[in-house]
């Protein structure tokens, strides 16, 4: 069993993202038609329950490293998953405004505390090679929650009630919180156990100082401020289209004609070309670069953007096309982020690397998700909310590839 642990914690990467990322965000979407709905909320109001959870997770980064370091992983994710818990226990009982954004609080504590930078920090201490497929199999879970929960949420809500809908996913998360607690441990060491890689990564340093005299033992690379500032610009642009285009996916195609069950589709599609790419992006990394599995990402979230600009033209194949290209482009706020920060650090600057990078993530998807809701009223529709959300994911694109090129080869 202890051979084999680093695969467990990997299983436990995977159940905790799929909560603390997959139920407050990725699959989220599916609520939004019925929240605006609701009397005293509409589309700002809608927008003001999502920006209100990013903005709380945006403020969790600010202290993460403090809370990793203080708590361990261990407690750091279980505490997460409760925390997503009580966001979506407190949604299910919500009859107010008020209600509604406390369990935004919680659910946005959850994916600040609880998200990528704890995978993230699991994955680094436990594998040493393959680092891209074993956060590509974590970051998988918020992708699986895309797919499954949209359609078992609809079923429940038109069954039972929204209450209920929330009730079991708030359920779900407190279920998650005790196996993480049992099964995670913080290092190899916990078990007298050595990284997955670690003896082949050792051979491979000890090769290298042979033939180059001077060779640094802390490998890595350095980036400059000027560098650093970019990475974390384009990280911002990233969770624009991660988190604020995500959310809006079912109401723009709601409000441009589809009926919400090819919208609930649409969102199950998505979660599977997402789940797709997250693995398929981690095992392009390891096999053919940082650089080029960046280009393909970004590529496909372009196109995916691109075609949501044109959902106004009610045709059944742009939709899907639509669902398919975003879906293989999300995973930019997952895989991609997590093995970016690995890759474009030192194990002494790791840390703070990871963090930066969430903030600049964390600042995006704020922003993502509290103007499109005014833009609408403003404009009467949500498109232009994927216009300028295309246009900066290509800047961010142009970034991040040209920064790669520079540090990796």
């Amino acid at each position: 069993m202890r051979k084999h642990y680093p695969k467990v914690i990997t299983a436990c990467c995977f159940l905790f993202l799929f909560v603390n990322i997959g139920m407050p965000s990725t699959s989220f979407s599916v609520y939004q038609p019925y929240l605006v709905a609701l009397p005293d909320i509409g589309d700002s109001g809608g927008s003001l329950i999502l920006s209100v959870r990013t903005l709380v997770t945006l403020l969790a980064m600010f202290v993460v490293n403090r809370y990793y370091n203080r708590l361990d992983c261990r407690l750091a994710v279980t505490l997460g998953c409760a925390l997503t818990a009580a966001g979506f226990y407190l949604y299910s009982f919500a009859t107010s405004m008020p209600v509604f954004l406390a369990g935004a609080v919680c659910a946005g504590l959850g994916y600040g505390l609880g998200g990528m930078v704890g995978a993230t920090l699991l994955t680094g201490r436990w594998y040493k090679t393959h680092l891209g497929t074993a956060v590509g199999i974590a970051a998988v879970g918020s992708g699986v929650a895309g797919m499954l929960l949209p359609p078992v949420a609809l079923s429940v809500i038109h069954g039972l009630s929204l209450s209920a809908a929330f009730l079991m996913e708030a359920v779900f998360a407190t279920a998650v919180a005790a196996i993480v607690f049992a099964l995670v441990r913080n290092q190899p060491s916990d078990l007298g156990m050595r990284a997955h890689g670690e003896e082949q990564m050792e051979f491979a340093t000890k090769v290298v100082k042979e033939q180059a005299t001077g060779a640094s033992a802390d490998e890595g690379v350095t980036l400059s401020g000027k560098d650093r500032v970019l990475l974390i610009v384009a990280m911002a642009c990233v969770g624009a289209i991660c988190v604020g285009a995500l959310a809006y996916l079912s109401i723009l195609m709601t409000t441009n004609g589809y009926d919400e069950g090819f919208a609930a589709a649409m969102l199950s599609l998505f979660g599977i070309c997402l789940t797709a790419s997250k693995l398929g992006a981690g095992i392009a990394f390891d096999r053919f670069g940082t650089v080029r599995g960046t280009v393909l990402v970004f590529g496909a979230a372009v196109i995916g953007m691109a075609l949501c600009c044109l959902t106004p033209l009610h045709l059944m194949t742009v939709a899907v096309a639509a669902a398919v290209f975003f879906g293989l482009g999300t995973s930019l706020g997952s895989t991609c982020i997590s093995v970016w920060s690995l890759k474009l650090s030192k194990p002494s600057t790791r840390a703070r690397t990871v963090r930066d990078f969430q903030v600049g993530y964390a600042v995006g998807g704020f922003i993502g998700d509290t103007f499109p809701g005014f833009l609408a009223e403003a404009c009467g529709s949500y498109v232009p909310t994927f216009a300028i959300i295309l246009v900066t994911t290509a800047l961010a694109g142009i970034i991040v590839v040209t920064r790669c090129r520079k540090y990796l080869r």
